[in-house]
Formats: structure tokens, sequence, C-alpha cells
């Protein structure tokens, strides 16, 4: 059976706290443990589980991380307006 999305979240909520403050030793099993209830990839659960609730300094504000989140990338205009009315 396999767990649900919001449940792979709690259960790395969970994991996380402890993982943040174990030894490298603790560091392995807590992340084979991991892997083998939510069936991400080794190198995936890693990276969950290092980022979880990292702060990120933008200026005077500090933000928590939320890996659940991504950003669209904002690409800059190829053509400007001059280009853009000869083509069409």
């Amino acid at each position: 059976m396999r767990l649900t999305m919001q449940q792979r979240q709690a259960v790395v909520a969970k994991a996380a706290a402890r993982y943040q403050r174990s030894r490298k030793k603790e560091k392995g099993l807590i992340l084979s443990e991991l892997v083998e209830l939510t069936e991400y990839s080794r190198v995936y659960a890693r990276r969950v589980l290092r980022q979880h609730g990292q702060r990120l300094k933008l200026g005077k504000q500090s933000l928590i991380a939320d890996v659940r989140v991504h950003s669209a990338r904002c690409r800059l205009p190829y053509y400007d307006e001059q280009v853009k009315a000869a083509l069409i």
C-alpha cells in the first residue's frame, strides 16, 4: 500500500527533525527508513530531509523553505515590440 502525499509529507516532517540533529551514522539509518516508507529515491529523500524547514534570507525578510512549492521561471522577452509588429 502506497502512502498518500499528505502522509509522505507528515513522515518527512517527523524524520527531518531527527535527521537534522543526528550524527552521520544515524542519518544513514533515518534515510534508509524514509526511502523504505515513502519509496523516494535515496538522493531525493536526502535532499528533502536536508532542505525541510530551511530559512532563506531575502534582505531583512526571512522565509521558511517549502520543497512542495515550485516557482515558475520568468523568461525575458526574446523580441521587442517593434520586431513583434513587423512579424505580425
